[in-house]
């Protein structure tokens, strides 16, 4: 089996193909066969061997021929191909172009009854979806086609129960929910009053409070000034026992002999020692600027005299 018969063989191609193959191509393939078995035993290595060369040339110049007519005859067998190929997907367009629709038409009027059928079911099965659609979100899961009438009733009765069920429970717990806020927003309202009127009573107390505490200071205030008038009484009548005894000591001789300041003095010991009326707050007041004055006299003597 030579070269062609191989390729041919690979290719799997039909006989009637193979032939024409063979036909064209089988003379060129025994011709270069022949050629490519023995070229390379042409070996020159030497000027002189021109018949060595003559005959590469020949055989050179035969392959090339070999391999250009085979080129030709290929581009011809393929343009026989393509026009071949061209005219088989004619033929095919022609067939389905033609045939597919006569056999669509010729399945329609086939199974006229089944869609019919189908068209019947598939309406039946939206019908009832819609009926459904009320009271549930999901009719799909349901075989609405093949259901009875008296079980599809039966199964739009149980969803509009479960359904209205549902609605009561949701209106219920709603109505429960607005119950509630209410009662809070009640029950806040009261607290809020409470607490109103518990600031009110706090801040009632907390001004009684600062009555009594001003109350309390002013009593500490009269306390803390009679403390003090006390004191000065004490220190007036103190001061009155020893101007007394100090007048005991001088005699009637002795006081006219005196000088200015023992008499000067003597005047303002007996000023000191005269009883002033404090039942009033001008009167103390007089009373403690007497008191001051009489201390400012009694220092200006000693510096003076």
């Amino acid at each position: 089996m030579n070269s062609l018969d191989l390729i041919i063989k690979d290719q799997d191609i039909a006989v009637e193909n193979a032939k024409q193959l063979i036909e064209a191509f089988g003379a060129p393939f025994t011709d270069a066969g022949e050629i490519l078995s023995t070229y390379k035993e042409i070996v020159v290595n030497n000027i002189n061997q021109k018949e060595l060369m003559a005959d590469a040339k020949s055989k050179r110049l035969t392959l090339k021929k070999i391999r250009t007519t085979v080129e030709n005859k290929r581009k011809i067998l393929k343009e026989d191909s393509l026009r071949t190929g061209k005219a088989i997907d004619s033929v095919a367009k022609y067939i389905k172009d033609n045939i597919q629709p006569a056999e669509e038409y010729l399945e329609l009027q086939e199974k006229y009854a089944e869609i019919e059928q189908e068209k019947l079911i598939a309406e039946l099965r939206r019908d009832r979806a819609e009926k459904l659609a009320p009271y549930t979100d999901t009719p799909h899961i349901y075989q609405l086609a093949s259901m009875t009438f008296d079980d599809f009733e039966k199964l739009v009765k149980e969803l509009k129960d479960a359904k209205d069920l549902q609605e009561a429970k949701d209106k219920a717990y709603a109505d429960e929910q607005i119950r509630i806020v209410k009662e809070k927003e009640i029950e806040d309202l009261r607290i809020r009053e409470e607490n109103n009127k518990l600031k009110i009573e706090v801040d009632k107390r907390a001004a009684e409070l600062k009555i009594e505490r001003d109350k309390i200071e002013k009593i500490k205030q009269d306390q803390e000034v009679e403390r003090i008038e006390k004191e000065r009484l004490e220190q007036v009548n103190k001061k009155a026992i020893e101007d007394a005894e100090y007048k005991k000591q001088l005699s009637e001789a002795k006081l006219a002999s005196a000088p200015d300041r023992e008499k000067l003095l003597l005047f303002v010991s007996k000023i000191e020692v005269l009883e002033v009326p404090t039942n009033t707050e001008v009167a103390k007041r007089i009373s403690k600027h007497i008191s001051e004055s009489t201390n400012m006299y009694r220092k200006l003597i000693n510096e003076e005299l």
